[in-house]
């Protein structure tokens, strides 16, 4: 960036999040989901120990957890609905 336009902004520095971070960054982004998504906080999806373990895969940022958490919430809320139609 010009020193010009740096000279008026304050820098700061923010750390990454930390494992212990990623339960509440995952929740989070299950409630935004939901309330851009337009759906009932009642469908909302259980968290079980296995999901737990495939989201640890996504904690390299919260961005990767977001994208993560809406592919797990999609293929949750479609499987939910095949097995109540059939």
């Amino acid at each position: 960036m010009p020193n010009a336009l740096l000279s008026r902004l304050d820098i700061v520095a923010v750390e990454k999040p930390k494992a212990e971070h990623y339960p509440a960054i995952i929740n989070r982004s299950i409630t935004t989901f939901f309330n851009e998504n337009s759906i009932h906080p009642l469908h909302r999806q259980v968290i079980e120990e296995a999901d737990w373990r495939w989201f640890e895969k996504y904690t390299s940022s919260p961005r990767v957890a977001k994208r993560a958490v809406y592919k797990w919430l999609i293929y949750r809320l479609l499987s939910t609905n095949d097995q109540q139609i059939h």
